[in-house]
C-alpha cells in the first residue's frame, strides 16, 4: 500500500487506479440540472424570458461570440467534437488496457467513467441553456407577432397559394437561366460569401417587414461548411446550429435549389429562433427578400414544395395539376435534391430523426420533428396580411415587372 497524490491510500497491486473525488463532477451535474430546471420554470413565464433573456442578455453574449467564431475559416465546434471523440477513444483504450492487464480494478474504472460522464454532461447542459437553450421558453412567433389563434386553412386558399408559389418558382428559374430548362441542375456559386451577404440583407428587410427585434436584422458570424459533411449527410441532416460556438453550419454539397434557404434556416437559429417551423418560415422570408436571384428562387421552391405537400392530402387532383405545371428546369432541380437526400441508407436517418424528435419534445417544441411543417401555417397567416401573396411583392421576378 502507498499514499497517492490526492492523499488516498492506494493498493500497490493496482498502480493504475485513479483516486479522484466527486466534488467537481457533482458541482457540474448540479449546475446542469439547475439550468435544465430553470428552462422548465422559464416556460411558465415566456413574456419574462422574451424581455430579460431573448431580447436582453442573450444578444449581448451570442452575437459578439458569433462574430468572433465567424472569423475562423473552419468550424470550431467540429474541431472540438473531433478532438473530444479522439480523446475519449484514447482514454477508453488506456482504461481497457489497464483493466485487462490487471493494473486497474474494473470498479475503479467504472467509477472514473461515471465521474467523467457527470462532469461533462453537467457542463454541456449548463452551457447549452445558458448560451441559447432558454430561447425555447420564448412565446411562439405568432404570439410575438400578435397573430390570432390558428383556425385552419381553407382548401381554396391552399390551392391558390400553391399555384402562386409554383408559378413564381418557374418565373424565377427563367430569370436566372433565360430558358425553361438549362439542361442540368442549377449550380451554386463556388464562393458563397456574396450569397450570404445578400441573405443578411434579407434578414434586415424581414426585420423591418415583420417588426422583429432589431438584433435579428444585424449580421452574425459566417456560415460554416464542415469537413465532416459526408458523415453528417448520412444522418439526413442538411444543416446544423451549434449553440456552444454560435456557428451555423450547412453541408458542403447541398444542391443549389435548397442551399440559400438552408443557410437562412440555420441563420435563424443563430438569431435565437428555436422552433423549427419558425426558423423555416423566417429563413424563407429572409431568402425571399434577398437581392440574390438564387436566394429568391430557393425561397419560392421551398414554399412550393411545402404547400404542395400540404395540398396532396387535402386535394389530390389539385395537387397533381399544380405539380404538373412545373417547368422542366424546376422539376430537374427538385429531383436533383430528392436524389441527394436519398443517396444513403435510411437506417441512420431514422435513428437521427428519432433522436431529433426526442430532443425537440424535451425542449417543449410542439409536435417534435413535425414542427418543421408549421412553416406552411405561418406562410398562410402571412399571406392573409399580404393581400393573398405568399411572397412579398418585391420578390416578383424582374421579367414579370
Amino acid at each position: 500500500m502507498r499514499v497517492g497524490s490526492y492523499g488516498q491510500v492506494k493498493d500497490a497491486r493496482f498502480p493504475d487506479d485513479r483516486q479522484r473525488g466527486w466534488r467537481a463532477p457533482l458541482l457540474a451535474f448540479t449546475l446542469g440540472a439547475a439550468a435544465f430546471g430553470l428552462s422548465r420554470l422559464a416556460a411558465t413565464a415566456p413574456g419574462a424570458v422574451e424581455r430579460i433573456y431573448a431580447t436582453g442578455l442573450w444578444p449581448l453574449i451570442s452575437r459578439p461570440f458569433s462574430r468572433l467564431t465567424g472569423l475562423l475559416p473552419f468550424s470550431l465546434i467540429e474541431v472540438l467534437v473531433v478532438a473530444y471523440v479522439i480523446w475519449t477513444v484514447v482514454a477508453i483504450g488506456i482504461t481497457v488496457r489497464s483493466v485487462t492487464a490487471r493494473r486497474r480494478r474494473i470498479s475503479n474504472a467504472i467509477a472514473g467513467g461515471a465521474r467523467r460522464v457527470a462532469l461533462h454532461a453537467g457542463l454541456v447542459t449548463f452551457a447549452f441553456y445558458s448560451l441559447w437553450g432558454l430561447n425555447y421558453a420564448r412565446p411562439s412567433f405568432e404570439e410575438r407577432q400578435g397573430w390570432p389563434e390558428w383556425d385552419g386553412a381553407d382548401r381554396s386558399e391552399l390551392i391558390a397559394l400553391a399555384e402562386q408559389a409554383v408559378s413564381l418558382s418557374n418565373d424565377l428559374y427563367i430569370e436566372m437561366h433565360g430558358e425553361q430548362d438549362a439542361g442540368e441542375p442549377t449550380r451554386a456559386p463556388s464562393d458563397t460569401r456574396e450569397l450570404e451577404r445578400s441573405l443578411d440583407g434579407g434578414w434586415l428587410e424581414a426585420t423591418r417587414l415583420l417588426s422583429l427585434q432589431p438584433v435579428v436584422g444585424r449580421s452574425f458570424g459566417r456560415v460554416k461548411r464542415p469537413l465532416t459533411s459526408e458523415l453528417i449527410a448520412r444522418l439526413g441532416i442538411t444543416g446544423i446550429y451549434s449553440p456552444f460556438t454560435a456557428e451555423a453550419h450547412v453541408l458542403r454539397d447541398v444542391p443549389a435549389m435548397r442551399l440559400p434557404h438552408t443557410m437562412a434556416h440555420e441563420k435563424a437559429h443563430q438569431r435565437g429562433i428555436t422552433g423549427e417551423g419558425d426558423a423555416s418560415f423566417l429563413g424563407f422570408a429572409a431568402s425571399a427578400l434577398s437581392v440574390d436571384p438564387l436566394a429568391r428562387y430557393s425561397a419560392a421552391m421551398y414554399a412550393a414544395s411545402q404547400l404542395l405537400s400540404s395540398l396532396a392530402g387535402a386535394d389530390p387532383e389539385a395537387y397533381a395539376r399544380i405539380r404538373g405545371s412545373r417547368i422542366p428546369g424546376t422539376t430537374r432541380d427538385l429531383w436533383d435534391y430528392i436524389a441527394w437526400i436519398n443517396r444513403f441508407p435510411g437506417g441512420p436517418v431514422r435513428v437521427a430523426m428519432v433522436v431529433n424528435d426526442r430532443y425537440l419534445r424535451m425542449n417543449r417544441v410542439p409536435g417534435g420533428v413535425a414542427n418543421y411543417g408549421r412553416s406552411v401555417r405561418l406562410m398562410i397567416e402571412y399571406s392573409r396580411r399580404n393581400d393573398g401573396h405568399v411572397l412579398p411583392h418585391s420578390l416578383q421576378p424582374t421579367r414579370g415587372q
